[in-house]
């Protein structure tokens, strides 16, 4: 949605003290490439991150309306992927995964003490907390769906995660465990 962030993590190339030119896109102009690519075949599904514009809040509600957009307006019936902003409200978080076929979140740096050296501004717990409402919703929804079969289904393929590997000095060791650690919950 956008390369401009309020942060200015270390590892990043769109930090906010990197001098680069900077872009933002509307919803209606996600909605309307989305839905023109989708109607001429060149893609069948959105993947849609960004960058934080103004406040996790602020950039998760753009994210959810590009998501409710081409669910009700569009009738756009492809695959839709939302990245979850660490920060946000769980309510837009929630209700981006009524939208989304599948959510992640990106712990960015393996260990607490490396994020917070490479991007102080970030908090690690923040990061965590969106990836774990995300797998009780899930959860919470295929039993929905077992009671009632029209009942709204969340991030129904899943939720995926990504990390930064070789920015910071983690070991192989400490890489495996938090991947692991993700994997088991």
């Amino acid at each position: 949605m956008t390369n401009y962030f309020i942060y200015d993590c270390a590892y990043c190339v769109n930090r906010l003290g990197n001098d680069r030119q900077r872009a933002t896109l509307t919803v209606e102009k996600i909605v309307d490439f989305t839905i023109g690519f989708y109607r001429r075949n060149y893609f069948e599904g959105l993947f849609l991150s960004s960058g934080v514009i103004k406040s996790p809040d602020y950039t998760m509600e753009h994210m959810v309306q590009v998501g409710r957009k081409l669910r009700l307006e569009e009738n756009y019936n492809g695959y839709i992927h939302l990245k979850a902003i660490p920060g946000a409200s769980p309510k837009l978080v929630q209700e981006a995964g009524l939208w989304a076929d599948r959510m992640s979140v990106n712990p960015e740096i393996p260990t607490e003490p490396n994020l917070k050296l490479f991007a102080p501004k970030k908090n690690y717990p923040a990061i965590f907390s969106p990836i774990t409402q995300i797998r009780n919703e899930i959860l919470a929804s295929k039993e929905e769906v077992i009671k009632y079969r029209k009942a709204p289904r969340f991030a129904q393929a899943g939720q995926s995660t990504q990390m930064i590997i070789g920015a910071t000095p983690e070991t192989d060791r400490q890489i495996i465990l938090l991947s692991s650690g993700l994997y088991k919950t």
